[in-house]
């Protein structure tokens, strides 16, 4: 697992096709390249579901005994220290394909 705030541009995988329609069709309507408008619909969702993500840091950071704040910025700057916290703890998705990835694995699952 990477962060990614060196001032590379996020790669995405391509989306499922009724998924790009949509972000072509938000993209059109707003005037934006589709880069822009993906940026602003992960931004827009992100903000939208803090109140979920924040449960989950929440939850987790009370298994650690831990800040919530601080385990989540423990994630996005040392996601190794954050791996070897969370070795013993289930995750969410384990088990499961992920079919946004590019090979269909989920990434935080052991082989």
């Amino acid at each position: 697992m990477s962060r990614l705030d060196d001032g590379k541009p996020l790669a995405l995988n391509p989306l499922p096709p009724y998924e790009m329609r949509l972000l072509n069709a938000m993209a059109f309507f707003l005037g934006r390249n589709i880069e822009s408008q993906a940026a602003a619909a992960l931004a827009m969702y992100l903000r939208q579901a803090e109140g979920r993500i924040m449960a989950q840091v929440k939850w987790y950071a009370w298994k650690l005994d831990r800040d919530p704040y601080e385990l989540m910025e423990m994630i996005y700057t040392d996601p190794a220290e954050a791996e070897r916290l969370f070795q013993d703890l289930p995750k969410i998705h384990a088990g499961i394909p992920d079919v946004f990835g590019s090979d269909g694995v989920n990434p935080h699952e052991s082989p």
